[in-house]
């Protein structure tokens, strides 16, 4: 399947959001993946770049790595009102 130009889109869903996110690497995809959920989150235009936060997850296959890494973003967003723009994913 060929990579589309744009990082991310926003799909229909009937429940909630949904974004499809593409990537030529897994950790793209992720990155991809985050900040497709944050622009729907967030204006990305107004986001400083002055918080860092390094982030660990593990789980049993990348579908289920990608729900532990966005669950891990929530997570800043609600507990600490922060959101980010650039991600540097590392396998």
């Amino acid at each position: 399947m060929a990579v589309p130009e744009v990082p991310f889109e926003e799909i229909p869903h009937t429940a909630d959001w949904a974004i499809r996110a593409y990537g030529r690497t897994l950790p793209e995809l992720f990155a991809h993946a985050a900040l497709g959920m944050y622009s729907l989150l967030v204006d990305l235009d107004a986001l400083g770049e002055s918080e860092r936060r390094e982030v660990e997850v593990e789980a049993a296959s990348p579908e289920g790595l990608l729900v532990a890494w966005l669950n891990e973003l929530v997570y800043f967003t609600e507990r600490e009102q922060l959101a980010f723009r650039r991600f540097e994913i590392h396998e």
